[in-house]
């Protein structure tokens, strides 16, 4: 993990906040489906309630750059991607302006749709409350 900074600090105390606990766990099971990228990691996060056993687990791509010098990523770095992702786009041409995708290109609606699921899936996980204070984290 990286060095104690602001940053983290920041991570941990949305965690601890919410009850929440993160688990990010090295893989390189796969590729990302975007081309090139860094290690590939499972991270869960799991709340922290007696017998609900609520969780959501979903994969993560750290940086080429991060791979090359040994460094996993943080809870920061995992907050940051996602607080983005949480609400996604509202259409598929808005999250190809967005993001610079072509909108007459089968990849970026598959990308497109992937993101739309993860989206659905974090927001069934998180309070309205936590979201919120998930996108403050940037």
């Amino acid at each position: 993990m990286k060095e104690q900074n602001e940053y983290t600090k920041q991570a941990e105390d949305f965690l601890n906040r919410n009850n929440l606990k993160m688990r990010i766990t090295l893989s390189d099971s796969k590729t990302a489906p975007w081309g090139p990228t860094g290690h590939h990691y499972r991270v869960t996060v799991f709340k922290r309630v007696m017998n609900l056993g609520q969780r959501i687990t979903f994969d993560f791509w750290g940086s080429v750059n991060d791979m090359r010098q040994g460094i996993e990523p943080s809870y920061y770095d995992v907050l940051a991607c996602i607080s983005g992702d949480v609400n996604g786009s509202e259409s598929f041409e808005d999250f190809c302006n967005e993001y610079g995708y072509d909108n007459d290109s089968i990849k970026a609606l598959q990308t497109y749709r992937r993101l739309d699921k993860f989206a659905t899936r974090l927001r069934e996980f998180l309070t309205s409350e936590e979201i919120e204070q998930l996108q403050e984290i940037q």
